[in-house]
């Protein structure tokens, strides 16, 4: 649907405290600067059938610009991995509050099967970590495009900008409809001090980043489009009900009584997110498998490859193996595997970043294989990697 009023700009100037080194901005609640756009240029592209695509999961590389000035804001690679880390837990319901503390919220609660990994591979083919630090002044100056710098192909990479300042804001990022004509600022530009809980992060804060990726594939906070009743506001998503801006957390009526608003989504700005609706999971797909902005792109199997995102693994990697059955998905003790030739096999449960956790092996009579690899496979997102006289396949899994 197209419409023609705007959709007003989220930025929220709330007084806030500044702490006087400026290394550190914090307010009672997020604030996200994601810029305008037009209303009848955003067409939510809804829920699709994804044609070829035969995956798990979703596979996003990603490559996070750090600009410095020798401060704070210079952060450590692994608080950058923390914040990865926050990220995929919000995306596949790993944070651990996503099972609902209000009434009704698990009817709604989604595994948004999407899997963001940092590449391994730059744009001119050499190995990197990922991560790389620029010492400039534009740290200060997060709000300027120019501070943008030295972006990646945005159909290979998700690029992330890591600043000390921003004006007023705890991030920002182009909507895909904006960003489609402007492949250079692509990307998302967040706080320090917002990325990860470690490090210049927090728990408090360390939610911003998956909402900005939410506005990365495409999702609205949830009254950006006016609906002409105060200020109650929708998203065009069907199951996240019209609602006002809040920063309270728990669940309220403001808007259309008896229906009830969950104020902890992810798009919200409260800094108790904890929950995507199904509604805002179709809608990120529908982004993912659209040529706006080349999202179609990101997370194509010979791009996952070409990139080395999760470690540089093989292209069905993240492909359903037709001869493999294997369950449950998500796991929590014990995971089956059916359809290993008899003989030898071989198991690897890989990491996202490539390295190897478990492995066993054992010889097949052509049955069940019952996999207990125990805490030295953590909950979230792994590689599972079997070999035997068919080849070697692997595939994506979840540990709960």
């Amino acid at each position: 649907m197209r419409r023609r009023r705007h959709l007003w700009y989220s930025l929220f100037l709330v007084p806030w405290f500044v702490p006087s080194t400026t290394d550190a901005q914090v307010a009672d609640h997020l604030l996200c600067g994601t810029r305008p756009i037009k209303e009848g240029k955003y067409q939510p592209h809804g829920s699709v059938k994804y044609g070829d695509r035969d995956t798990s999961a979703y596979i996003i590389p990603m490559v996070f610009h750090i600009l410095h000035q020798g401060g704070p804001e210079n952060i450590s690679d692994i608080q950058v991995l923390d914040g990865v880390q926050v990220l995929n837990d919000a995306f596949n319901m790993q944070a651990g509050d996503t099972l609902g503390i209000f009434p009704g919220d698990t009817l709604v609660t989604a595994d948004m099967e999407v899997v963001f990994c940092l590449a391994t591979i730059d744009p001119l083919g050499m190995p990197t970590p990922g991560i790389v630090w620029y010492e400039t002044p534009l740290t200060w100056t997060g709000m300027d495009p120019a501070a943008k710098l030295d972006p990646w192909p945005r159909d290979r990479y998700m690029n992330i900008w890591v600043v000390a300042h921003a004006d007023t804001v705890t991030g920002y990022t182009l909507l895909p409809e904006v960003a489609d004509t402007l492949p250079l600022q692509d990307g998302v530009v967040i706080l320090h001090s917002c990325l990860g809980r470690i490090g210049t992060g927090s728990e408090f804060t360390a939610r911003a980043l998956p909402h900005e990726a939410g506005h990365f594939l495409g999702l609205l906070h949830p009254w950006d489009i006016p609906t002409g009743f105060g200020d109650c506001g929708d998203d065009l998503v069907d199951d996240t009900p019209i609602t006002i801006p809040d920063i309270m957390c728990g669940s309220t009526v403001n808007c259309a009584p008896p229906t009830v608003e969950y104020l902890p989504n992810y798009m919200n700005v409260s800094y108790c997110q904890e929950m995507f609706t199904e509604g805002q999971k179709a809608r990120a797909h529908g982004t993912l498998n659209s040529p706006v902005a080349q999202r179609d792109q990101l997370w194509q199997a010979s791009n996952v490859l070409q990139v080395g995102a999760c470690g540089m693994v093989a292209v069905d990697e993240y492909k359903k193996i037709p001869d493999l059955r294997i369950y449950p998905d998500p796991f929590n003790e014990v995971v089956v595997v059916e359809g290993c030739t008899p003989g030898p096999v071989s198991v690897v449960v890989l990491a996202m970043d490539g390295r190897p956790e478990w492995a066993m092996n054992v010889r097949s009579g052509g049955g069940p294989l019952q996999l207990a690899p125990g805490a030295a496979v953590l909950p979230g997102a792994h590689v599972l990697r079997i070999a035997d006289a068919r080849g070697t396949r692997s595939v994506l899994l979840l540990r709960e």
